[in-house]
This record gives structure tokens, C-alpha cells and sequence, in this order.
């Protein structure tokens, strides 16, 4: 068994991973630095692209009119709004 590998079922202790984590650092930062280039050049490099979209709805005529979106909603359901044009 090699000195890094657990003994006799013990298990794994924390101090041994805190050591192969100090042991490692360089190895970590290297992919650490490498992770942060790959998506920074990637982040910089990718074209932007922007929507935008808009409905116009005309405006009703009649009583309904005078009504907002939801008021017609409501008023379909049953329920009465008051309007301030009265």
C-alpha cells in the first residue's frame, strides 16, 4: 500500500487529506490558474448578442376602451372594476 492509502479499514482521517492538500497546492493552483484563463478567454472571445422584443396592442374601442389588461381579464371572469370614467 502506498504511505497516502488508509490501514487496517480505518478510514480516511482528515489529517491525512489536509496533508496531501498541503502537499498538492502547487498542482491545485496550476488548475485553479488554468480554469480561470480557459473561462476568462472564452467569456471575452464569445460575440454578444442582445433581443430585445415589444407587442403594440391597439387600443379597443367601446366600453372596454377605457379598461386596463387586467380589469378585461377580471371583467371575464365575472368580477366588476369600477372605472374612474363614469
Amino acid at each position: 500500500m502506498s504511505e497516502w492509502s488508509a490501514r487496517d479499514g480505518e478510514g480516511t482521517s482528515v489529517l491525512l487529506l489536509l496533508s496531501v492538500l498541503i502537499w498538492r497546492r502547487a498542482h491545485i493552483a496550476r488548475c485553479a490558474l488554468v480554469g480561470i484563463v480557459v473561462s476568462a478567454v472564452f467569456a471575452f472571445t464569445k460575440p454578444t448578442l442582445y433581443r430585445a422584443s415589444a407587442e403594440l396592442m391597439p387600443q379597443g374601442q367601446g366600453a372596454d376602451a377605457t379598461r386596463s389588461g387586467l380589469a378585461s381579464l377580471a371583467g371575464q371572469l365575472g368580477v366588476t372594476i369600477p372605472t374612474n370614467n363614469q
